[in-house]
């Protein structure tokens, strides 16, 4: 297998490219119609494109994405809490309350009060 040695294509051919894209042309079909591949029509798109942010501002919106994450895992871990414990509410039957929430049907009154005192302690920390 050879690498084939990429050709050089005009600036002015480059340019009416990304003029084209840029009013609205498929990048397959420009890269069909050239003979070049999709991928380099996207690379130069890329390297036109140049961040408006600072790094300080980066960081600030790293640590929201990562906060906002964080509180959506407590609240899919509430969520699926309170469905537990509705399940043992409205069980008759200890034992197939206990199976359905792979817990010990001896410890279900147990495990309801743990249950809800987590879900407490999640209510806290989200406020």
């Amino acid at each position: 297998m050879h690498k084939q040695i990429p050709k050089q294509i005009p600036k002015k051919t480059k340019e009416e490219i990304l003029e084209k894209v840029k009013n609205g042309e498929k990048v397959m079909g420009l890269a069909n119609q050239y003979g070049i591949s999709a991928k380099t029509i996207y690379n130069w798109l890329r390297a036109q494109v140049k961040p408006d942010i600072s790094l300080m501002e980066w960081n600030k919106l790293k640590r929201e994405n990562q906060d906002l994450k964080q509180i959506i895992g407590l609240i899919t871990l509430e969520l699926e809490r309170s469905k537990k414990i509705q399940v043992i509410k409205q069980a008759s039957n200890k034992k197939l309350s206990g199976k359905l929430l792979g817990i010990d049907s001896r410890n279900i009154y147990y495990n309801r009060n743990k249950l809800e005192f987590r879900d407490q302690l999640i209510r806290e920390q989200i406020k």
